[in-house]
């Protein structure tokens, strides 16, 4: 673990989630809708306006998984299996329209010279590769871990995708910490390893709002990544150069 770059002896190492972590997700879901209220309005005929507002009130009044089916029914058209996998499919496979958090931002342009970088996110591998390079995130990070590639069993909190990006970052869990949003899946397994762990809590993402149970929750909060600077000198308080 401490081979590597350079004059970094034993190097540190910063991980991140993805989704409501470096940029908002609810932005990736208005984009999808956006690319099936196109679709519907090409082969329908349907106005386009009408049906991504349409998608758009129904997530947020916090419908999930039959968004579509409640908008053919408002549109008139015929409510079919295959209709709907196709819907489906078009938003799983669009080009997203997305932007990180300016704190992201920041942050990640801050740490790069002192940390190893890394991003390990669940969700269907297909989708989060379109977000990662709709997001220009290749270049940030020193290494990237999409979970699915081991199945959705090993979507966190399994511990595998993570020992999986330590290798790969060459760092010990130690001196790595894991910042990401959901206390229901992300911090139990980097805990279980050994490293710090911290949680964001952004306003009106979906997960805010949740309370994590004994044993998943973080080790520290805050609102802004902006504040992920001064953790790291409380987290690693003998580490010499912190920014470069």
């Amino acid at each position: 673990m401490c081979r590597g770059r350079q004059s970094i002896v034993c190097p540190y190492a910063v991980l991140f989630d993805l989704d409501d972590t470096l940029y908002p997700e609810r932005s990736y879901v208005h984009s999808g809708f956006r690319a099936v209220a196109h679709y519907l309005g090409e082969v329908y005929q349907v106005n386009v306006v009408d049906a991504y507002q349409r998608l758009c009130e129904s997530f947020e009044h916090g419908e999930r998984g039959e968004n579509f089916n409640v908008l053919l029914r408002h549109l008139g058209i015929p409510v079919q299996v295959e209709l709907i996998r196709h819907l489906v499919e078009v938003y799983r496979t669009h080009e997203p329209e997305l932007k990180l958090y300016p704190d992201a931002e920041r942050v990640l342009t801050l740490l790069r010279p002192g940390f190893r970088l890394g991003l390990l996110t669940d969700g269907y591998r297909a989708v989060q590769r379109l977000k990662v390079r709709a997001l220009h995130l290749v270049q940030r990070f020193d290494a990237i871990v999409y979970t699915d590639a081991w199945g959705r069993e090993h979507w966190k909190p399994s511990i595998m995708p993570f020992e999986s990006l330590l290798e790969r970052l060459e760092v010990a869990p130690h001196r790595t910490v894991y910042v990401g949003d959901n206390p229901r899946k992300d911090f139990k397994g980097p805990r279980q390893m050994g490293m710090a762990t911290v949680r964001v809590v952004r306003p009106a993402t979906e997960h805010s709002g949740l309370l994590p149970e004994s044993g998943y929750e973080a080790d520290f909060e805050v609102n802004t990544l902006d504040l992920l600077p001064l953790l790291l000198r409380e987290i690693f308080p003998n580490k010499e150069k912190i920014f470069i």
